[in-house]
């Protein structure tokens, strides 16, 4: 039998209690819920493709003919109403950027009224 704390144990823990609780305890219970949160992530992860392979084929086609490449659409399934929603991503050439701000700027536009500019050192 171990004399460590379980988590179950911390919750029934009165707050004043657990100051006499070790460190190495609770970092220990904390890396268990790291654990516990990737396992959840991964499992939620797993059921999101499951629903995906099963109605991205019909979401797509719904998408397309209403005309949209994004955006939500539902589908009945029995008793459920499916939806997926799927974003609109901007995306672009980081090493472009540059470029883009001197194209700007010699077209007489400020780029920093359209750019947002971060240093960061490493």
């Amino acid at each position: 039998m171990s004399n460590r704390i379980t988590i179950e144990q911390l919750r029934k823990t009165p707050l004043q209690a657990t100051q006499a609780i070790p460190l190495d305890q609770l970092q220990m219970l904390i890396e268990e819920c790291d654990d516990v949160e990737k396992m959840v992530k991964a499992d939620k992860a797993l059921i999101q493709s499951v629903l995906d392979h099963r109605f991205g084929d019909d979401a797509r086609r719904l998408r397309m003919g209403a005309g949209k490449d994004t955006g939500t659409v539902s589908i009945k399934c029995g008793d459920f109403v499916v939806r997926s929603e799927l974003a609109k991503r901007t995306s672009w050439d980081q090493g472009k950027m540059p470029e883009i701000a001197k194209t700007l700027e010699a077209m007489g536009e400020n780029p920093f009224e359209f750019l947002d500019v971060e240093y960061t050192m490493s």
